[in-house]
């Protein structure tokens, strides 16, 4: 992980005036990059908050974290942010609006960019840290933990004496000398951590602070139909899932009593190399059908499934995958098998992801209806039949252990599989952060 910093110039106000909005100007702005805006000022009532953060490319932000107020020395702190920022370019100005007027405010905001390419989309939220409050030189937050390794930990606020400076592992990414700081880290394992920032007087402080991750392979939906012998013609239809985004990854999971089955649909591919059509796992009494394609956002309606035979039970299942690498196979590693013998529970599968950050995608099938209980995964689909679906985030490229699934259904021979999808954050990914601070002075 690698951060620079760009420098960004900006005006200054000794906050003599009391307002109801306080602004920063942003000049070179990138599309598609994450920005954060540290909102700060006096809150003597207990009730004053951030009525919205918006900017003049219109871009809305979204709170990170709850306010945080010293009731001691009255002063709040809060951050909001959005993925995605249009605005390429161009000068930019951020502004926070207040509920109520106030002498005392500070607004600052930082650009983070990665190599990965746009967060667009993304909430870019991983876990929100509630802050702190106190009396002393030391700033800091309680501890979050991140869901995911390589996440920007950013960390914003203030004191009522002294010059803020980065805690231990931060970079301070704002001057410090007006009582207010803005600073960062990477977070490279998914520990936990606590946002810290010290000032050079004890005295009354606040501040708050949040982990926002780069985009990740997560469930999105699933749709199905009731599983049916198949029409004329050999097919079956399962709709679209619900949701839909370009780049999203559609899978299709075909339980079918038929094995050696040719199985297309229309843009699909195998998961096992990615040439057209659907790999196969074969029971001597049913076969596990899979096939995958990457969505361009205007899919619609049902996707239709071709097979070779009529008249055999069949159960489409289709789920969406967001967050996925955006070319080539997502599709890391995969395990399956079928059972040899009549049992309730599928075989158990196992995976060593190639790379971090990746998804796990399980799924179960039994010749004999019943409902499922996963073991290893969080169940995604099942409707008490012949399928089931699961899924797991992973942190590291690690050994994923066991997983299965059984079933109430009669002894009988079942199949399990289970694959690695890649993440866009996959191992080597960078955070660029990028200062870019026009603060009023505060307390």
């Amino acid at each position: 992980m690698t951060i620079t910093t760009a420098v960004r110039t900006g005006a200054t106000n000794n906050g003599a005036s009391a307002s109801t909005t306080v602004a920063c100007t942003l000049t070179g702005l990138t599309a598609g990059n994450f920005v954060v805006v540290g909102v700060g000022w006096v809150d003597t009532a207990g009730s004053t908050n951030v009525s919205s953060v918006t900017d003049s490319a219109g871009n809305t932000y979204t709170a990170l974290t709850s306010k945080q107020r010293n009731s001691t020395q009255q002063y709040s702190v809060q951050l909001y942010g959005k993925a995605g920022v249009a605005g390429s370019g161009s000068t930019v100005t951020v502004t926070a609006t207040i509920s109520a007027s106030v002498s005392f405010s500070d607004i600052k905001v930082e650009e983070l960019s990665s190599t990965l390419g746009s967060w667009s989309g993304l909430t870019g939220l991983d876990s929100a840290l509630v802050g702190g409050t106190g009396n002393s030189t030391a700033l800091a937050t309680s501890t979050g933990t991140p869901f995911r390794n390589n996440c920007a930990l950013v960390t914003y606020g203030g004191a009522n004496s002294g010059t803020i400076t980065a805690g231990t592992g931060f970079t301070l990414r704002t001057t410090g000398a007006n009582g207010l700081g803005l600073a960062d880290l990477v977070q490279t394992t998914a520990a936990s951590k606590a946002g810290l920032l010290t000032t050079s007087v004890s005295s009354q402080w606040t501040i708050t602070a949040a982990f926002i991750s780069e985009p990740v392979a997560n469930y999105g939906s699933v749709s199905n139909t009731t599983g049916n012998f198949s029409g004329s013609g050999g097919t079956a239809t399962v709709p679209v899932p619900s949701g839909i985004q370009a780049n999203d990854i559609l899978v299709i999971f075909l339980y079918r009593e038929m094995n050696g089955q040719t199985v297309t649909c229309t843009g699909f591919s195998k998961p096992s190399n990615g040439a057209s059509g659907f790999d196969e796992v074969a029971a001597s009494n049913h076969s596990l059908y899979i096939g995958w394609k990457r969505a361009t956002g205007s899919e619609s309606g049902s996707f239709t499934i071709n097979h070779d035979t009529n008249n055999q039970w069949d159960q489409p299942v289709c789920i969406r995958i967001s967050g996925c690498i955006t070319s080539g196979n997502p599709f890391d590693v995969i395990s399956s098998s079928a059972s040899g013998t009549n049992v309730q529970t599928t075989p158990v599968q196992a995976v060593t992801p190639t790379v971090e950050n990746e998804l796990l995608l399980f799924c179960g099938t039994s010749f004999n209806a019943g409902s499922w209980t996963p073991s290893g995964v969080t169940e995604r689909f099942d409707n008490g039949d012949a399928i089931t679906l699961g899924t797991l985030q992973v942190g590291t490229a690690a050994a994923s252990g066991n997983k299965s699934a059984t079933t109430t259904g009669a002894a009988t021979r079942m199949i399990g599989w289970l694959a690695g999808m890649k993440s866009i954050a996959a191992a080597g990914a960078s955070f660029d952060m990028k200062k870019a601070s026009q603060f009023l002075e505060f307390f």
